[in-house]
């Protein structure tokens, strides 16, 4: 009988703590869920910006990576037009007047905003400004209004906003918006601001600089405002370029009240000394308004400049080493753009391989050209050297360059899409 009820206490106990361990492992199973699955956790609070020196670099949000597999590592040497057919546009008819112009690719490809001009406003005896319109086309031409008078179509890194510039109506004024693209609403963030082009800092952060050069990050949704850098920036209405952003949110180069004709690179954290391109006395070079590009790594900034040893140039500086060089273009006579300033600058995603838009001087027309980070390899790649081409733009996977062209006699060479590929 002893022996009986110890069998069936050995039983109970084992049940017991069976049970036990059940209950242990349940437990924990739904505290995991709760505090950590993503499908229940709660949607961290957005920062609003802070100090340039109370920030982290951790808080930023850089731009995507391009999500294809085969990413291309490419040089100037290795690439060769596959195609260069107009760009069809179906969301829009081109009237005799109409311009497009400043091509902006979505982060994931997708699509690309562009700025349409359809004639002129004339704002009183003195002023005539261009009627200007921002549309959002999708590869096989159809598209998305944005809305009259707006300019200057900048994405977020994430691609789901979009902030832009409007004018007030019979007037010289403009605004800073923005636009949800998943709900289609818009939020003004400025009022009366300048007609400069919006920088994001991160996705839910816009830089701007006010009429004094202070420069101040705004939170899109609270509508906070905090100083990012001491240095303020040389503002004109119509110099889009007094401000350029490297992809990763670390780096902001200004031309500066106090050196307007030079690059100062500044830590958007605030860490370390402003670093003042050019240094010494001896190289005398202006930076070329619109020709400033930071590489998609962020480890490089090419810019045009003038030096009276060398004329007209491309500048690259990897700010991180304070390194600098020029591209001697002038050293490639057989196809170098000679004395016309290159303009329109734009890095390939792997940061091998410039593109920028020069003068052929065998006929005066701009044409395109590509050129390796270390100034060998240039090539013009126009198909049709006799059709000046303007804003050039890689696509976020590498394989296809769109770009604005002049019209031609017959007013059908508006806006193409050249594909490249590896010989």
């Amino acid at each position: 009988m002893d022996r009986f009820w110890r069998l069936l206490n050995t039983l109970f106990a084992i049940v017991a703590i069976g049970l036990l361990v059940a209950a242990i492992f349940v437990f924990r199973s739904r505290w995991q869920a709760t505090f950590f699955s993503p499908q229940t956790a709660a949607p961290a609070a957005q920062a609003t910006p802070t100090p340039a020196a109370q920030s982290e670099r951790s808080n930023l949000s850089p731009l995507p990576t391009p999500t294809n597999a085969q990413k291309p590592v490419w040089t100037a040497q290795d690439l060769r037009i596959v195609s260069d057919e107009p760009f069809v546009i179906n969301a829009f008819a081109l009237g005799d007047s109409d311009e497009i112009d400043d091509p902006k690719w979505s982060p994931d490809g997708a699509s690309v905003i562009v700025n349409r001009t359809t004639g002129f406003e004339q704002i009183n005896e003195k002023l005539l400004l261009p009627n200007q319109e921002l549309w959002v086309l999708r590869l096989d031409g159809t598209g998305e209004f944005l809305g009259e008078s707006t300019l200057a179509g900048e994405w977020s890194p994430n691609g789901q906003q979009i902030a832009y510039l409007q004018r007030q109506p019979t007037t010289a004024e403009y605004s800073l918006w923005t636009r949800d693209r998943q709900t289609g609403s818009n939020r003004q963030i400025l009022n009366n601001s300048l007609q400069l082009k919006p920088l994001w800092l991160g996705n839910n952060s816009l830089l701007f600089p006010a009429e004094d050069g202070t420069v101040s990050a705004t939170n899109t949704e609270s509508l906070s405002r905090a100083p990012i850098t001491p240095v303020r920036a040389f503002v004109h209405q119509f110099q889009s370029s007094s401000l350029s952003l490297s992809p990763d949110g670390f780096w902001l180069a200004i031309r500066s009240v106090d050196n307007p004709n030079k690059l100062t690179v500044v830590a958007t954290q605030g860490q370390g000394r402003p670093w003042i391109i050019p240094e010494g006395e001896w190289a005398t070079y202006s930076v070329i308004i619109g020709s400033i590009a930071w590489s998609p790594d962020s480890s490089k900034l090419a810019f045009t400049g003038y030096n009276r040893e060398v004329g007209d140039t491309i500048y690259v500086v990897e700010p991180a080493n304070q390194l600098r060089r020029h591209l001697n273009l002038q050293t490639h006579s057989d196809s170098s753009p000679g004395s016309s300033t290159p303009r329109s600058l734009s890095w390939s995603p792997d940061g091998n391989v410039l593109l920028f838009v020069a003068r052929n001087e065998s006929n005066r027309v701009a044409n395109l050209y590509i050129v390796n980070a270390d100034g060998s390899g240039l090539r013009n790649i126009n198909q049709n050297i006799n059709l000046s081409v303007r804003t050039p733009a890689w696509s976020p996977d590498g394989k296809h360059i769109l770009y604005t062209t002049e019209r031609d006699i017959d007013r059908n060479e508006q806006f193409r899409i050249m594909a490249v590929a590896p010989k």
